[in-house]
């Protein structure tokens, strides 16, 4: 099936989030809707027949947006699941917050309370529905702290009863699950240096094609049907790719987005998805994530998807062989499916 239709944006002009999302084709019976959930702009995918009980809700990775995961939460509610993609405060398609230097400020803490907030909103409004969260590379790491605050915290033990399960998906950007230092993570740092140093009032100039290998490294190319549309979104916000590669890379030193080993989820079945030959994020790491999680009492199930492809969510071949998988997952559970 082929979700993304060919670009009819100018390569100039300012790309919003629903100007974007306009140009890729849904498939029969789901539509889409924007929705914002504390203050966190979303996209909200709804089927048309519902098969089950649940809402699933998505967090992106540092770099990435909502659109990242429309092919993914496209064929999810293809499937009869509704699907809430959440953009992080800084992100593409965040109107609110425009300036690299608060962003920069960012914390895996704050991106967790944000979520947080979204989720409790989100059960508010759907009583009757159960929570799926899904968070990708970087967002898996926030989805782990929202969900131990959610725990911990007395006067939301009703929202936290509602979770029924975690997905993350190639789980990165903390102390455990380190960035790999390879060409993909040096040349997406070097892409990203003139838009942070123009914060600075510096000037700097890279030559294009550092910016075109660092979107390139790490992904199948040909698996994507409309390249320079995704390119466009990934060259939006090049400063904040930087500075979020750059604080994953080194958390030694910049300790507030390491990984804390007090975070405890409770015993949530977790569904650990990582890439078998992934460029950034190792599949030691995977697998490592899952050891760690089981031993603080989570159940995990580990899945290994033979792709090179980190960012697998967006490629609707890859994507689909994913909403399987968590298909297949979802179907152990009791008194989810109708």
């Amino acid at each position: 099936m082929n979700l993304i239709s060919k670009s009819t944006l100018r390569r100039n002009n300012r790309i919003t989030l629903e100007s974007f999302l306009n140009g890729i084709k849904l498939p029969r019976g789901v539509n889409r809707v924007y929705q914002r959930f504390n203050n966190i702009k979303g996209v909200r995918y709804l089927p048309t027949r519902e098969t089950s009980n649940l809402i699933e809700v998505t967090v992106n990775g540092m770099g990435q947006s909502a659109p990242f995961f429309a092919p993914y939460a496209a064929l999810t509610a293809e499937k009869g699941i509704e699907t809430i993609c959440l953009t992080l405060p800084g992100h593409f398609g965040d109107e609110n917050i425009s300036s690299l230097n608060f962003f920069s400020q960012l914390t895996i803490e704050d991106y967790a309370e944000y979520v947080k907030r979204a989720l409790i909103e989100i059960a508010s409004q759907n009583p009757e529905k159960k929570l799926i969260v899904n968070g990708h590379s970087m967002g898996g790491q926030i989805v782990l702290s929202a969900i131990t605050s959610l725990k911990e915290d007395e006067n939301e033990s009703e929202t936290y009863k509602k979770i029924a399960g975690l997905i993350i998906s190639s789980g990165a950007g903390t102390s455990f699950a380190r960035i790999r230092h390879t060409i993909a993570m040096v040349l997406s740092v070097a892409a990203g240096l003139p838009s942070y140093l123009a914060s600075l009032g510096k000037t700097f100039k890279i030559p294009n094609f550092v910016a075109r290998w660092s979107f390139f490294a790490g992904i199948n190319i040909k698996q994507f049907t409309d390249i320079a549309r995704v390119f466009d979104l990934y060259k939006a916000e090049p400063g904040r790719v930087f500075m979020q590669l750059l604080r994953a890379s080194f958390p030694s030193i910049l300790g507030e987005i390491a990984y804390k080993p007090d975070l405890d989820i409770g015993n949530i079945p977790v569904l650990n998805v990582y890439a078998i030959i992934d460029p950034l994020v190792s599949a030691k790491t995977g697998l490592g994530l899952s050891t760690l999680l089981t031993r603080k009492g989570a159940t995990v199930t580990t899945l290994g998807l033979m792709t090179r492809n980190h960012n697998y969510i967006t490629v609707p071949e890859e994507a689909i062989e994913l909403v399987d998988e968590k298909i297949n997952w979802l179907k152990t559970m009791p008194n989810i499916f109708s």
